[in-house]
């Protein structure tokens, strides 16, 4: 697993990641009064590209999942000194068409779980109203699947839930609209996606890296 191109450009990814937790701190003068802040947000979900596809040994196509269908998200999270967070992000149950053998308009129904840990970086001063910031981390991506209307008959390994490592990377900017404060954030959470259960004999699929966009909305909490 960890041998693969996609975990291996993951893993060049975490020095980025370590030094954007020691870049967090500065510039956030004002969130680090409030030594804790929840973040409750909502959203819209969306993929950036198609799920994988699914072949025999020899190359021929079995399955293709496409696009999961944009839906809800809706988060929580906690920020410790303006500089560390600490998030969940939740895209509700929509469906995956599948094209493919003994496959007319089927669709699997799934959800998506994400948690992580990020460093917030808020390198520039506040530009009228909007103060502008950066998010960068990592955790876990959990693709959580319901088959029922998915009858794959002699193919159980292929798109099973599974958990893989994400990187989470997002740009945002903070309102100050007085008492009120929103936080407008677009968010990319990076990983593997096996199509076929890890040793299968039987089938291949593409695992590419999977890009999954969040556009939400945060109202914090202020402690």
């Amino acid at each position: 697993m960890f041998g693969s191109p996609c975990c291996i450009r993951l893993r060049h990814l975490l020095p980025l990641v370590l030094l954007a937790f020691m870049l967090g701190g500065p510039g956030a003068e004002e969130t680090e009064a409030q030594t804790v802040r929840l973040l409750p947000s909502v959203g819209l979900y969306t993929p950036f590209s198609d799920l994988s596809d699914v072949r025999e040994q020899d190359g021929t196509s079995v399955f293709e999942a496409g696009r999961r269908s944009t839906t809800m998200a809706f988060g929580l999270g906690a920020e410790f000194q303006g500089a560390f967070r600490l998030q969940a992000m939740y895209a509700t149950s929509e469906e995956v068409p599948v094209d493919g053998v003994g496959c007319d308009d089927c669709a699997l129904r799934s959800s998506l779980l994400m948690a992580t840990a990020a460093a917030v970086i808020r390198p520039f001063p506040e530009l009228g109203i909007a103060r502008p910031y950066l998010v960068v981390g990592g955790g876990i991506k959990r693709h959580d699947f319901d088959r029922d209307d998915f009858d794959t008959g002699a193919f159980p390994e292929v798109f099973r839930t599974q958990t893989n490592p994400t990187l989470q990377l997002g740009l945002g900017t903070s309102l100050n609209l007085g008492a009120l404060r929103p936080e407008i954030e677009l968010g990319a959470w990076i990983s593997r996606f096996d199509g076929v259960e890890d040793g299968s004999t039987n089938f291949l699929s593409d695992d590419d890296l999977q890009t999954d966009l969040i556009l939400s909305v945060t109202i914090p909490i202020g402690f």
